[in-house]
């Protein structure tokens, strides 16, 4: 299983820290932060986001300008993993699916569709059988009870793989259950937190789980930087493991 580490304006992690990491960003935070993207061609795997939403909350408009520059980020970086433009809240299922279209033609190459609810199940699985992978998108961005999306994702997976299609949850990294469900990709910011609380995190090996605990004392309450470089080390461990012994890659 590929676990990517979410990173927005995260300007306290070492360039460094790239080299060889899953790593999923958004569109709206790359396009403005150049040294994340010069480091691109150094993760071993990049996942981009649109960010249409951050966007969108930030107070701008939403137009043709911004599905443009999206497109051509994703060419002038070759970024070959792309999520759509999933604004079916703002425009409709029909209007978000016309909107598909357009940035796929414009970069030349298949984007990856985002699930959610309002579409319906029959448009989960026809995009399953249209696509090589799928967003399952009600972890992050609906609200949803856990206990509700976590009796039903395992259909939505089993579906995906039967029709060879693989499948990422969105936001989704409980890592006490991670092995129960066969996802072929998840991603996560839970490694940023720890700059918030000033503790930090740890990938115990033996129970497989990544868990808060109190900062190393070497680092200072307000030393940012060392806290969320350690943060990001203990989850990049959690990554590497989960890459050799979670669900295999195809």
């Amino acid at each position: 299983m590929i676990i990517y580490l979410a990173v927005g304006n995260q300007t306290y992690l070492e360039k460094s820290a790239f080299v060889g990491a899953d790593v999923l960003s958004s569109f709206f935070y790359c396009e403005r932060h150049t040294p994340l993207t010069e480091s691109i061609p150094y993760m071993r795997d990049f996942l981009l986001d649109s960010g249409v939403f951050s966007f969108i909350n930030s107070g701008k408009k939403f137009d043709d300008s911004y599905i443009h520059r999206y497109a051509e980020y994703i060419q002038e970086n070759r970024i070959k993993s792309y999520v759509e433009l999933d604004v079916d809240q703002i425009i409709g299922v029909k209007e978000t699916r016309k909107l598909r279209d357009k940035i796929e033609n414009l970069v030349g190459w298949p984007s990856i569709p985002v699930w959610h609810t309002i579409r319906g199940k029959e448009s989960f699985l026809q995009d399953c059988r249209d696509y090589q992978r799928i967003c399952l998108g009600f972890f992050l961005t609906e609200g949803l009870p856990t206990r509700l999306t976590e009796k039903y994702a395992p259909w939505f997976i089993e579906k995906a793989h039967e029709n060879n299609c693989k499948i990422h949850g969105l936001g989704y990294t409980k890592t006490t259950l991670l092995p129960k469900f066969h996802f072929d990709s998840v991603d996560s910011s839970t490694w940023s937190f720890a700059q918030r609380g000033g503790y930090t995190y740890k990938f115990d090996l033996e129970k497989k789980v990544v868990k808060y605990t109190k900062r190393p004392e070497h680092l200072k309450m307000k030393d940012y930087r060392g806290i969320v470089n350690h943060s990001w080390q203990q989850w990049r461990k959690y990554q590497d493991w989960a890459r050799a012994y979670l669900t295999p890659i195809n």
